[in-house]
């Protein structure tokens, strides 16, 4: 019966991307990360500031959790909703050569697993989109 549901949706899942269009690479990768179809975020304060928003932003995301800074290097993890899957998100600063701002760098990867059914690129955007606000 658990084949039988698992064969089921990986079949779904498979139709939903060849109707939706969708890249393939989730099926079989568990990491994505800036400069592979992400840009990397820029924002107009000082990498210090920066990675200051980050980690403010990060503790008010749900199923967020920062785990360690280093330097211009923040460490996050994010928990699955379904079954609680644990991804590791490491966030680089880097500072423009003109002062005028920063560049975030991000990698996703899951621990678990050898597709990540495109978790890891959602986990980099959702951030994104927080930050950003």
């Amino acid at each position: 019966m658990k084949r039988t549901v698992v064969g089921l949706a990986v079949a779904i899942a498979l139709i939903a991307a060849y109707i939706g269009g969708m890249k393939m690479s989730w099926f079989t990768n568990n990491v994505a990360q800036t400069g592979e179809g992400i840009e990397p975020l820029r924002l107009d304060v000082t990498p210090d500031r920066a990675v200051e928003k980050i980690v403010a932003t990060i503790k008010t995301m749900e199923r967020w959790k920062v785990e360690k800074v280093e330097g211009n290097i923040v460490h996050a993890t994010r928990t699955t909703r379904l079954f609680g899957f644990i991804d590791d998100i490491t966030l680089t600063v880097e500072g423009e050569g003109d002062g005028s701002g920063s560049l975030i760098h991000a990698r996703s990867a899951s621990r678990l697993g050898v597709g990540d059914f495109g978790q890891n690129e959602r986990n980099i955007r959702e951030l994104w989109g927080e930050v950003a606000k």
